[in-house]
């Protein structure tokens, strides 16, 4: 059991490992089903409220069929950390009940933090393209840190709310404000914390897209040898070119494989992201 508002980043990290491992037969497939969700037909169709297209918030049936998917997801991840609090020794009852009352919750904190890491980081890519193409790449990257600043402090702040929502039945605002207030004195320790799962997720995205990364690659070093002529416009068009191509180079055990994984990565941010909830929760209650 976590000796809550006791813990030091090392050992944190190593009770976050120990749930990984308990957990794996009890909530992990919770968090494998939530993930596979969007991959299913007729899903894929419309995959989830996230990541699907946005011309599909124009059409009512995509984007009725993608809060469905959403509200899915949220309920089994509901569940997962229900089960994962039972883990720790923190049982609840009526766990059904509580994860269908933390579907809204769940949802709309998620959408409101994916809504502001997205703002962040299209901010910085609106940055990045004009600067690395007049300026050079060391000055487009440097510019970036403007907006991908506060973007990482206030994604931090925020990525504990799920628990509140969860285990403290706590609307999505209020869920997200408690999240503030437990990383407020503990924001540079749940920074370090949260850092590792989020790499582990970002090598198995990096992984996965090899193909477009790899095309990605070949239409910078063109850009790079044609600054003079090679325009926004052109610059979409390849991205978008090479996204088409990557998205065609992943065969159905491709796709299966890595959201095997991701689910894995999600699973491993979770209870690594719960510990360090548990932990400060304690802390803030002494």
């Amino acid at each position: 059991m976590i000796q809550s508002g006791k813990l030091p980043v090392g050992s944190t990290l190593s009770e976050g490992w120990r749930l990984f491992g308990a957990g794996l037969f009890r909530a992990f497939p919770w968090i494998l089903a939530a993930e596979l969700l969007p991959v299913l037909e007729p899903a894929g169709a419309a995959k989830n409220i996230l990541t699907s297209d946005l011309g599909q918030f124009f059409s009512l049936p995509h984007l009725g069929l993608a809060l469905f998917i959403g509200c899915l997801q949220a309920w089994l991840y509901g569940i997962a950390i229900i089960q994962l609090a039972g883990l720790a020794g923190q049982e609840m009852n009526s766990a059904m009940r509580t994860a269908t009352r933390s579907i809204l919750p769940l949802l709309i904190g998620y959408l409101i933090y994916e809504a502001i890491v997205f703002l962040g980081m299209g901010f910085a890519l609106i940055l990045f393209l004009p600067t690395a193409m007049i300026v050079g790449l060391p000055a487009g990257v440097l510019v970036t840190l403007i907006p991908l600043a506060p973007t990482a402090y206030v994604s931090t702040a925020l990525a504990l709310f799920a628990f509140p929502a969860v285990l403290e039945k706590k609307g999505p605002l209020a869920a997200l404000v408690r999240s503030v207030q437990l990383t407020r004195s503990n924001w540079g320790r749940s920074a370090v914390v949260i850092s590792v799962p989020a790499i582990v997720l970002l090598a198995i995205t990096a992984v996965k897209e090899i193909p477009f990364i790899e095309g990605l690659r070949a239409s910078l070093r063109q850009i790079a040898g044609n600054t003079s002529t090679m325009g926004l416009q052109q610059l979409e068009k390849l991205l978008t070119n090479q996204s088409s191509a990557g998205a065609a180079a992943h065969s159905a055990w491709w796709t299966t494989l890595f959201v095997v994984l991701t689910a894995v990565g999600w699973w491993y941010t979770l209870v690594v992201c719960y510990a360090e909830y548990r932990d400060l929760a304690g802390r803030a209650a002494h």
